[in-house]
This record gives C-alpha cells, structure tokens and sequence, in this order.
C-alpha cells in the first residue's frame, strides 16, 4: 500500500438499539477470565463489513462512489443476530462477532457490489460471505477452543438501512474508521 492509496471498506451499519444490545453483550463477556486478551469495539465501531476493498488509489474514490450512487438500491433490511461466535473459528480467533441470520437479501448485497467492484479491478471473493458484526478483536494470548454458544440471550433484531464507505486508518491502540460515503435507502444520495 502507498502513501497515497486509503484502505477501503463498504460497510452495513447497525441500528442504534442493536448497538446498544452488542453494548450488554460486551459487557457481559468482560466478565471472562480470557477478557484481557480481547481490544473491544467502541459501538460506533460496530459494522457489518460488506465488502473490503482495501489499498485504493485516492484519486479513485469519487470514482467509486459516484458508480455505486449510480447503480445500487440499497435495501433496508432488517435482520436478527442470532448469536456470539469467534472468527474465523475457535481454532484460530482473530474477532469475537456477532453473527446475523442471513435471508440472502445480506449475501445479494454483497455479491452486488462485489460484481461492481469488478469494474475498479478489485478481484471477486473467493470465501463465502459469513455476516457478522465484529464487536472485539482477540490478542495473541486469547486461548484456542472456547465456545461462545449461548452468550445471547434472545435474538437481536437489527436493521441495517444504509450503506457506508469507510476508510480504516490503522493504529498501535487500534484501528479508526473515518465515513467517506453514506448510501442511504429511500433518501437522497
């Protein structure tokens, strides 16, 4: 990546009273033995990742945006979290995620943009789209094999009603996401 090329992402952001559910979630998960080893998320943080793009020219990005202006209708979907998992396994955690029931309205989203991407030289996903909300990221010391199961209570319904682009600025204390688009759905662009 150059020093001119801004690290992308496109983004579903949750609704104000799903943050505030992740927010009880968090806490209650603060209460592990194995918390210490896990950076939580701020929950203005919280997203569903839709599509990274990562290292992009900046000269591009009005570009982009205007294309997907142009030729995506985003939904409002409303979905359900429907549980705590580790990603990408327990084996190998690199996040603690909510994870979304998906009725591929969420998958068609992806895909859509995915397809969209093409046109800027960004190379199609190869791993199958998992829709999750990240709401901590796991040290080196987090231990292997623990199973989150159960830590939900109740599904969480949530609605995800616009689209943002992001970049993500990355630092020592953590990452900082900063809004470069908003994709709202029956609203003006």
């Amino acid at each position: 990546m150059s020093r001119d090329d801004a690290r992308l992402f496109f983004a579903a952001d949750p609704d104000a009273a799903a943050r505030d559910r992740l927010l009880q979630c968090q806490k209650s998960l603060q209460k592990e033995s194995w918390q210490r080893e896990v950076r939580w998320l701020a929950p203005e943080y919280m997203h569903l990742t839709v599509k990274f793009l990562g290292a992009t020219p900046r000269e591009r990005i009005a570009e982009i945006v205007e294309h997907v202006r142009i030729r995506l209708m985003v939904p409002a979907m409303e979905t359900e979290i429907d549980g705590i998992s580790l990603f990408p396994n327990r084996k190998r955690p690199t996040v603690v995620a909510a994870t979304l029931a998906d009725d591929d309205s969420l998958s068609r989203l992806a895909s859509r943009l995915g397809k969209m991407m093409l046109h800027f030289g960004y190379k199609p996903e190869k791993r199958k789209f998992r829709p999750h909300i990240t709401i901590g990221r796991c040290g080196k010391g987090f231990p292997r094999g623990i199973d989150l199961s159960g830590q939900l209570d109740a599904p969480i319904v949530c609605l995800l009603d616009r689209l943002v682009l992001y970049e993500s600025i990355t630092r020592p204390e953590g990452a900082e996401y900063i809004e470069i688009a908003r994709f709202h759905h029956n609203e003006e662009n």
